[in-house]
């Protein structure tokens, strides 16, 4: 799926499961030039993810139904979670990096 941050790019992501770590996993390419941003980042609430990367966005993991734990199982991830995309520099009053 591809998505803009709100900068105006493009970015695909792919979510996937591993298996071996029983958690559900992002890969984040710039669509322009097709360059890895991260690959396996695990998808955890609670945490904005990659707010310590040096990129201008970051995700944010929700747990629609409530429960407050993390997508754990092969179909876990399902309708329970809702996973938001932003800039930084919106939240927090930063310039991007």
């Amino acid at each position: 799926m591809s998505v803009d941050p709100g900068d105006g790019s493009l970015l695909d992501l792919t979510i996937r499961y591993n298996t071996i770590g029983d958690h559900w996993e992002l890969d984040v390419r710039e669509r322009d030039n097709d360059a890895a941003v991260v690959e396996a980042v695990p998808l955890v609430l609670g945490l904005p993810i990659l707010w310590r990367d040096s990129v201008a966005f970051f995700f944010w993991l929700e747990d629609l139904s409530g429960v407050g734990i993390d997508p754990i199982g092969g179909n876990d991830f399902g309708e329970r979670f809702a996973l938001y995309v932003g800039m930084k520099a919106e939240v927090s009053g930063a310039a991007p990096p």
